[in-house]
């Protein structure tokens, strides 16, 4: 009982962390000497909070990058403070709906409504190219986008994707986290991840015969150790269902599933090389 109650209580307390306030925000891009903003704009009846560095042009080239699940923005926010980077596009991470300041608590479970807030964002400017960056659940985000606008983004780089429908692993944790109990007394944000995962197969499931439609680079990297997104499954999903002269398979067998942070050099190396190849593609 007495580590049930600690670990509720550093879950709690840890909240604020996760949701990422404007004053954390405003901290680390000053602290690194590095230009920022932050933008929040309505979508539908929702709230959604992006931060933007890197080129100041409207028709620059943009990243955008989208968080998984529990997370926010700064999932990326070394990615947006890298010299190399910001010298090449603008930069874009967004929270997603229920995450951060992005409308916090209040879960979406349609993975298609997501992909239409991403499109919301990417609608402000006039971009010359678009690169959608997704890791874990903004893997099939980036998927939907790039489906669904085909013409509009340049290429997509999914990272440690979960996109099969028929293999979405639900961890016990998971299942503790659906309890009245749980949900009572865990933040918001948890709620919000739970209710994701809890609906994600079927999710996946509504968008299944729209990774066919793809027409856009498509770079997939995946861990072997990877024990929250199963590699040999989901990597088998895009070889098998995305167009085999858009995709580009990356595996891995010393990555499991938070890359994003500890392989964060590899996955640099890699969304430059996309983001060129889509220049001469272009």
């Amino acid at each position: 009982m007495f580590f049930f109650c600690i670990s509720i209580i550093s879950i709690n307390a840890l909240g604020p962390f996760f949701n990422s306030t404007d004053f954390a925000i405003n901290k680390f891009f000053q602290t690194l000497q590095t230009e920022y903003t932050i933008h929040r704009i309505d979508f539908k009846d929702k709230q959604i909070r992006f931060v933007e560095t890197g080129l100041v042009a409207d028709d620059s080239p943009l990243i955008l990058f989208i968080h998984g699940a529990p997370g926010n923005w700064d999932a990326f926010k070394s990615y947006l403070a890298d010299y190399d980077l910001r010298k090449k596009a603008k930069l874009i991470s967004m929270d997603r709906i229920g995450y951060g300041d992005s409308s916090l608590g209040e879960s979406e479970i349609d993975i298609a409504i997501h992909a239409e807030s991403a499109l919301n964002i990417i609608q402000q400017y006039n971009p010359s190219k678009v690169i959608v960056v997704g890791h874990s659940y903004g893997g099939p985000v980036a998927g939907k986008l790039a489906a669904d606008h085909p013409d509009l983004i340049s290429g997509i780089f999914m990272i440690a994707p979960l996109i099969d429908p028929y293999n979405e692993p639900v961890a016990w944790y998971a299942k503790i986290s659906n309890t009245r109990l749980f949900r009572i007394l865990l933040p918001a944000f948890c709620d919000v991840a739970t209710d994701e995962k809890m609906a994600h197969a079927e999710s996946l499931k509504n968008i299944e015969k729209d990774w066919k439609k793809i027409k856009s680079l498509t770079m997939h990297y995946h861990g072997e150790l990877d024990n929250l997104a199963p590699f040999e499954e989901n990597v088998n999903f895009s070889k098998n269902n995305i167009p085999s002269e858009w995709l580009t398979v990356i595996e891995d067998q010393d990555a499991g599933h938070l890359v994003v942070w500890n392989k964060a050099a590899s996955i640099k190396k890699l969304l430059i090389e996309l983001f060129n190849i889509a220049d001469s593609s272009s």
